[in-house]
């Protein structure tokens, strides 16, 4: 415990770097993975001293977590989640609300509400609640269970499939959103509502296209 209370006395980024110098890499991980909310709600960055890249972990508390302007490997969470400049190298995986700004993901596991601007996801997403996309871009497949959908001025390298409790499932498609993939409605009762200036390459599966108009 003596240990954990030294780390909970530290305050600044500079105390941590300094701390990173002199402490090897793998106590650092092992303490601030087993320090619990009390270490976790300072900006603690772990420094590899032979390649001096460090990684600036996010800002955890019992509400949730936010990671601003910082590098981490994966992100586990809850709560309310917030990411702005953030690049996550590995998984991600929410349970609650995110609003992400300018981030980059890999692999995404979301079970709750969803807000993505300027985001770009370079593998898997899932997510099971509602989606709202602007200027974002999905390299890999989309996988959505909720009623209901929204891209705005996105691209998407790959299929999507939804899937929902509700008779009928809505995808919005609206500014210059791209799909280069299958649209794929899992209920049979589909809709995709396609913006005058956005575009589906591929099939939709299980549903209709319904144009500006024709509501």
């Amino acid at each position: 415990m003596e240990i954990y209370s030294y780390f909970a006395s530290l305050r600044s980024e500079k105390d941590y770097l300094l701390l990173g110098s002199i402490v090897p890499f793998s106590m650092l991980y092992i303490i601030f993975n087993q320090g619990g909310n009390t270490m976790r709600k300072f900006l603690f960055s772990l420094c590899l001293v032979s390649t001096g890249y460090c990684y600036a972990a996010c800002d955890y508390s019992p509400a949730g977590a936010t990671c601003n302007d910082t590098s981490v490997d994966n992100l586990n969470a809850s709560g309310i989640v917030v990411l702005k400049k953030t690049t996550v190298a590995r998984q991600t995986s929410i349970s609650g609300t995110v609003d992400s700004y300018s981030t980059n993901l890999n692999t995404v596991d979301i079970r709750g509400k969803a807000k993505l601007v300027d985001t770009k996801v370079a593998s898997e997403f899932k997510i099971k609640g509602y989606l709202e996309a602007i200027d974002s871009d999905f390299t890999g497949p989309i996988m959505i269970n909720a009623n209901k959908a929204l891209f705005n001025n996105s691209h998407i390298g790959s299929s999507i499939a939804m899937s929902a409790d509700a008779p009928k499932s809505k995808l919005v498609l609206s500014g210059t959103t791209s799909i280069q993939g299958d649209i794929n409605f899992s209920n049979g009762n589909g809709e995709v509502f396609l913006g005058p200036n956005a575009k589906v390459t591929g099939k939709v599966i299980g549903g209709r296209i319904v144009k500006e108009g024709e509501e």
